[in-house]
């Protein structure tokens, strides 16, 4: 009887435990991604929130130029949604001058788990694994002290919030700042004015952007004298969308 008490009590905190709505903050230092983002999760879904600079390179006669100095550089945000209970997710990216949102079936990610290789970070323990996401060779840290199966960008599956990732190439590195619990509960954004695409789609449309980019600005150019002939060069270090 003792057993069975002790047994429902601890079903009943792991319950409540995952029930309970999480806002966590991260810092982005890797050279795909870096700004900062903002994870809110319970068990059953999670919004991933970031902030980062990107930039357009414009090539002019086949010489590339990179004004980054001159304001090419600019911040912008984008939002990652995954729901278990629907087994899909939502990436939203930007097709040049048009957004998307990419939805596509969830998958598991292959983790390997090395349970004999654990630290602490922030006051939780954490423990080691490792997958392949696209071809980048990542590591990450994650809790088991929060139970559930989030965490930032891409990296989703393990028995434990993600709390540290990072690639061996240094694309990724990410860190978590802070964590909290919160009354607000991760919800879907609205994604109807958005164009609803496919992840295999994705390259092919920028390509098509950019192409439709270039002949806009040369058009701009055919009544001038001393013209330049401008095309749109298409630079995309995400392996997830090529």
């Amino acid at each position: 009887m003792k057993k069975l008490l002790f047994f429902c009590c601890a079903f009943l905190c792991s319950m409540q435990m995952f029930s309970q709505n999480y806002q966590a903050e991260y810092a982005e230092f890797g050279s795909l991604n870096h700004g900062r983002a903002s994870l809110l999760f319970n068990s059953q879904s999670w919004l991933y929130k970031m902030s980062y600079e990107d930039e357009i390179k414009i090539s002019s006669d086949g010489n590339q130029m990179q004004q980054a100095d001159d304001g090419n550089k600019f911040v912008i945000h984008r939002f990652n949604y995954y729901s278990l209970d629907g087994k899909y997710f939502l990436w939203e990216e930007k097709i040049l001058t048009e957004k998307c949102v990419i939805k596509e079936k969830l998958e598991d990610l292959n983790w390997k788990i090395y349970n004999d290789s654990t630290k602490v970070i922030g006051g939780y323990n954490c423990i080691l694994a490792q997958c392949d996401l696209c071809g980048w060779d990542v590591k990450a840290w994650f809790t088991p002290d929060i139970p559930v199966s989030c965490g930032p960008w891409r990296l989703w599956g393990l028995p434990g919030l993600i709390v540290n990732a990072f690639s061996a190439d240094g694309d990724i590195d990410i860190q978590m700042t802070s964590l909290k619990k919160t009354d607000l509960a991760p919800a879907q954004p609205d994604i109807s004015k958005y164009k609803v695409i496919a992840k295999s789609e994705y390259a092919a449309l920028l390509e098509q952007n950019a192409q439709k980019m270039a002949r806009i600005m040369n058009s701009r150019q055919d009544n001038r004298e001393g013209t330049t002939t401008f095309s749109v060069k298409t630079i995309l270090p995400d392996k997830c969308l090529r």
